[in-house]
């Protein structure tokens, strides 16, 4: 199959044994529940920039301003030296070179900041590269999704759909530091709007987040939409609209880690 130039895709994989037997077999996509399960280590990594990244991304969902997040990145030169070569790719077409921080964010924009921190976020594992990391790929087309579906339902509301976003990529952070949503969530000062769609799955991007969670492994997501819970214009979820979501987030995350990872 690789000599005829396709893509060799595991499905299923639920264990850690079948995740290595694929990858020894030589498969380069991933897929499976067992991406999406908190794994506890035996000792954290230390030089991980997942603590500052996790506190920016913390910043972002409540709106801050520009001194409080280069107070913050200030503490994360790891995290500067990514954000700096972001800015200065070609990808922004500034035709100049950025040399200051604040001079950096502004010029990235904050919504520009939060995709790439996830991406940094999710892509720390290194044992996969970014573009075959499940858990990368989960992510980036769940909170994609999240923020598409908020922004079909009230198209005049950006901050419901900002606010998606920011739930879609916070809802597997528990994965990565082998926790609970409650436990890592109540250390970063997070929208309550927010942590109450993660912990308790509540209000509108609560419900939100189950129809994602349920278009992402096949499930029915429309009759979430329909539910009594659901906020009433969720109905208009139907199966070939979020089938089209769907669509439409795998394809920015396919054009996004390409321009992260060049």
């Amino acid at each position: 199959m690789r000599g005829r130039g396709k893509t060799l895709i595991a499905e299923k994989v639920e264990t850690r044994e079948d995740f290595a037997l694929a990858r020894d077999l030589g498969f380069d996509l991933f897929q499976g529940y067992f991406f999406a399960r908190p794994q506890v280590l035996a000792a954290p990594r230390n030089r991980s920039p997942r603590p500052g990244l996790l506190r920016l991304l913390a910043l972002l969902s409540r709106d801050a301003g520009i001194v409080e997040l280069e107070a913050e990145l200030k503490l994360n030169p790891s995290v500067v030296v990514q954000l700096l070569r972001l800015v200065n790719s070609s990808a922004f077409g500034l035709g100049r070179n950025i040399a200051s921080l604040r001079e950096a964010i502004i010029a990235t924009g904050t919504r520009q900041i939060a995709r790439w921190a996830q991406l940094l976020l999710y892509a720390d594992s290194g044992e996969l590269p970014w573009r075959a990391d499940p858990l990368v790929q989960l992510a980036g087309t769940r909170l994609r999704f999240m923020e598409l579906a908020a922004g079909w339902l009230r198209p005049a509301d950006d901050e419901f759909a900002d606010a998606a976003f920011m739930t879609g990529i916070f809802s597997l952070v528990h994965v990565l530091l082998g926790s609970t949503p409650k436990a890592v969530l109540e250390k970063l000062g997070l929208a309550p709007q927010i942590r109450e769609a993660i912990v308790e799955k509540g209000g509108p991007l609560g419900t939100l987040l189950r129809i994602a969670q349920a278009a992402g492994e096949g499930g029915d997501a429309a009759s979430i939409a329909r539910s009594a819970d659901a906020p009433p214009e969720f109905a208009a979820l139907t199966p070939e609209i979020l089938a089209a979501l769907n669509l439409s987030a795998a394809a920015w995350f396919g054009a996004h880690i390409e321009e992260a990872a060049a």
